[in-house]
């Protein structure tokens, strides 16, 4: 089974769209033409989407070196970007098996 595969199975049903695969269920057509609205994941998503305590999702977001989570403050709420968040996965994964 490939990353995506499991990224996709560990996505909150809120967040899956039937119509497309990781990354590109991120994005939606927002109506103008050639623009987009991102659906931004929360920590609780994050959380959900790695198996881990949403604890731990804030911890790293305070982390100041190269293996901070790639995100976002919006007023006091932390927002993610999906293909950011797969691509930092997918650099923890690597730098894990070298």
């Amino acid at each position: 089974m490939t990353d995506t595969a499991i990224l996709n199975q560990r996505l909150p049903e809120a967040l899956q769209d039937d119509s497309a695969s990781i990354p590109g269920n991120s994005a939606r057509p927002t109506g103008n033409a050639g623009s987009t609205i991102e659906r931004l994941l929360s920590p609780e998503d994050v959380a959900e989407l790695f198996q881990v305590p949403r604890s731990w999702i804030y911890e790293r977001t305070r982390l100041r070196s190269q293996d901070r989570l790639p995100g976002f403050r919006l007023g006091k709420y932390w927002r993610f970007r999906l293909p950011e968040v797969v691509a930092w996965l997918e650099s923890q994964r690597q730098g894990r098996m070298e």
